[in-house]
């Protein structure tokens, strides 16, 4: 594949930002679903760490989530 054909793809990579926020909870802690963990998709992410998490979402809407106690997270950025 030739570098200009390329050109496109990376600039995609640039321009468009997403990304996918799996928050996981300690112990026997489930969310209202049943679950231990949720996916959240946000298209920025203001503030994220132990404790907290804000963005704003795939739809343009202000996403917050919140603890007491420390939860883990991954960030994978969608391409």
């Amino acid at each position: 594949m030739s570098a200009i054909k390329k050109i496109p793809e990376w600039i995609q990579k640039i321009i468009k930002e997403q990304y996918d926020v799996t928050i996981y909870l300690h112990d026997d802690k489930k969310f209202p679903n049943g679950r231990s963990h949720i996916m959240v998709s946000l298209k920025k992410i203001k503030k994220i760490n132990n404790k907290y998490l804000s963005g704003t979402d795939i739809n343009g809407r202000s996403y917050e989530f919140s603890s007491v106690e420390d939860f883990n997270y991954e960030v994978k950025k969608i391409y």
